[in-house]
């Protein structure tokens, strides 16, 4: 998120839980004609929630019209998935499938102080040549404004469903409980509103991100801001979803990989810059969202 941000996040207390069994995301056509509502959720047309055979590899395929235009934003909810968590994958690559490659993405900064999901999209689409504004994907997705329940710690118990839309004031406080941000649901929804197709869901394998991004699709993942692993909270959403939560939630670009040095190359959009990393640190610090993705086609 913004700098502001991350300095709000250094000495946050440690958070504890972990997230539950594999699930993963059947994302359908999201062209609709309604425009999206900025206090409605909003997430594929078609939603369905199945178990994967085995873990690490539960992902769907969404088809979705390719075109470069932005399309106008499905306002059509259903309910939310379920987070999941996979087996740690592992961090080197060996498949012929998979080779060095570099795409070309501009260096976005987000716009506002917890919209690095949107950021991070914008980018992922630009990418893919896809020009939209992070204002556009915000509306698409929606937004929950509604205040955060604390206990008398001050940790959260009930807020919205970042599964669903986005969590809080888009410049408020992931510290101070008044913004928090949003999940793969919704940014499926506005990538495929945009004209593309996506793979998205928890529980995605790295093997599978090193193929996506050897083709050349970027790939928008889930994070902390320190690039390390931290435990998760939950809290309970409005319609009684468990949400897992870490104050420093962070979304991040994929746009390379170089399979000789074993290392991943990602657009940090807080800051506009480009970092690479191992492939260990890179399955490392992805475990901490249970390997949540966004493969943008």
């Amino acid at each position: 998120m913004a700098t502001t941000r991350r300095l709000q996040r250094i000495g946050a207390a440690g958070l504890l839980a972990t997230l539950g069994a594999t699930a993963v995301l059947a994302l359908t056509d999201a062209h609709a004609d309604a425009t999206a509502s900025t206090t409605a959720a909003t997430v594929p047309a078609t939603t369905s929630v199945t178990t994967a055979s085995s873990g690490g590899g539960g992902a769907a395929t969404s088809s979705a019209a390719a075109s470069g235009a932005a399309a106008t934003p499905s306002s059509t909810a259903t309910a939310p998935p379920s987070a999941s968590a996979s087996p740690s994958p592992t961090g080197s690559v060996a498949a012929a499938a998979i080779h060095t490659n570099t795409i070309a993405t501009p260096a976005i900064t987000q716009q506002y102080s917890l919209d690095c999901e949107s950021a991070a999209l914008q980018a992922a689409l630009a990418a893919r040549g896809t020009t939209v504004t992070q204002d556009w994907i915000l509306s698409v997705m929606g937004a929950d404004p509604r205040a955060a329940v604390l206990d008398a710690s001050g940790n959260v118990v009930q807020w919205g469903n970042p599964f669903t839309t986005f969590v809080g004031n888009v410049n408020g406080s992931e510290p101070a409980a008044t913004g928090y941000g949003v999940y793969y649901g919704p940014i499926a929804a506005a990538a495929q509103a945009a004209g593309h197709t996506v793979v998205a869901g928890t529980g995605i394998s790295a093997t599978t991100v090193y193929e996506a991004l050897s083709d050349g699709y970027p790939v928008v993942i889930w994070t902390d801001t320190t690039f390390t692993a931290v435990p998760t909270s939950t809290w309970t959403a409005w319609d009684g979803t468990t949400v897992p939560y870490a104050v420093g939630e962070h979304a991040v670009t994929l746009t390379g990989i170089d399979v000789a040095n074993q290392t991943v190359t990602l657009l940090d959009v807080e800051f506009g810059t480009f970092r690479t990393f191992s492939m260990a640190q890179f399955t490392s610090f992805w475990s901490t969202f249970g390997n949540m993705a966004v493969i943008v086609k």
